[in-house]
């Protein structure tokens, strides 16, 4: 038996979950068992595990599109190999739908992370337009939570039988793998990943300014992009433009942003699974996390909780963390057991048993 997976998301993504969901499962399958049909990648986590053997494409050259360009390339050698190669199931990384017409007739497994692009949260009309076609063609629908499955069924017209939950596992490197990173001298919250509109970044600014005059030393530690003009300009406006630092973290530097953290909080409105939520909790992060979603699913009793667009409700729950070491001991504890119920193998495993069942 042999899956193919395309080389959609190994040419988009340098860095992002996604890449990571199918990197971490992929190498895990049995070698003789998987393709990856990409010409070009310069996808950090599968050149790192060799899921991907392929050249990189203008490694030290970053321009807008480079990633949507790098999939482009990629379609010709993909679509040759599902017209001509051997396999019997296919995995598509994301929903470009110019595979559909060459695939054929062997089975098709999709992974939905979220509805972001169908909803209010961060609509866009040619991604729903692509996501709505490959479900329709997919003989089965991975739905990365509980949650994710319910919206699935409730945003798409898809027979509920063909829709199964398997959870993302989570990654720790070993602490010599990152001993030598350096974190931040001063105390400080960290906040991981994109800052979107309903990544409700702004809100969390808000509620750090409610508390900042309280913890004078205190900062926070923002990953991924640099601030922009308009965040400066609201940093000012709320009187924390000096607490604020953005670090572009690799791997080892956000473990150990993670471990000196004093808490890790996630105030999204909406996510599909939230994979930072399990890497903080495997790292003895405490968290501070919004109800929304699938939060409460994923962290269970090992996290605390605040509404969403509740400014005042967000400060209080960053405020308790930060006063009581018993608390964040608690968490602590918890965290580390519920880790252990999502790992990468239990999902690699899951994943084989469904493409076995197609095939």
């Amino acid at each position: 038996m042999k899956i193919l997976f395309d080389h959609q998301i190994f040419a988009s993504q340098t860095y992002g979950g996604v890449s990571r969901y199918f990197t971490e499962v992929i190498r895990r399958l049995p070698r003789s068992m998987w393709e990856v049909s990409a010409t070009h990648s310069n996808n950090h986590y599968a050149r790192l595990y060799g899921v991907v053997n392929c050249r990189e494409f203008l490694p030290h050259t970053n321009f807008r599109h480079k990633g949507r360009l790098m999939a482009e390339l990629g379609k010709p050698y993909s679509k040759y190999r599902l017209r001509y190669g051997e396999y019997d199931v296919f995995h598509p990384t994301n929903f470009d739908t110019y595979c559909l017409s060459s695939h054929g007739i062997r089975p098709m497994v999709v992974t939905y992370h979220d509805t972001n692009f169908i909803t209010a949260h961060n609509p866009n009309r040619r991604m729903e337009r692509l996501q709505r076609m490959a479900l329709a063609r997919a003989d089965r629908v991975i739905a990365v939570s509980e949650n994710t499955r319910r919206d699935i069924l409730q945003h798409f017209d898809i027979a509920p039988e063909r829709v199964c939950v398997i959870h993302h596992g989570v990654s720790r490197l070993a602490d010599e793998e990152f001993a030598y990173r350096a974190a931040p001298a001063r105390p400080y919250i960290l906040y991981v990943g994109l800052r979107h509109s309903f990544k409700n970044f702004r809100t969390f600014a808000l509620a750090f300014s409610l508390i900042a005059h309280r913890y004078p030393d205190l900062k926070v530690v923002c990953t991924r992009e640099a601030f922009n003009g308009e965040e400066m300009a609201l940093f000012r406006r709320l009187g924390i433009a000096e607490r604020m630092q953005s670090i572009a973290a690799d791997e080892p530097m956000l473990a150990r942003l993670y471990t000196n953290a004093r808490l890790f909080v996630f105030p999204s409105r909406y996510e599909g699974f939230g994979m930072p939520i399990l890497e903080a909790m495997a790292y003895g992060c405490p968290c501070a996390l919004s109800d929304s979603s699938c939060f409460p699913e994923i962290a269970g009793d090992a996290a605390t909780y605040f509404p969403s667009d509740d400014a005042e409700a967000m400060a209080d729950a960053i405020d308790a963390l930060l006063t009581c070491e018993e608390l964040r001991s608690t968490l602590r504890q918890r965290g580390r057991e519920r880790v252990k119920q999502f790992t990468w193998e239990r999902s690699a495993k899951q994943h084989l048993n469904l493409y076995l069942s197609l095939a």
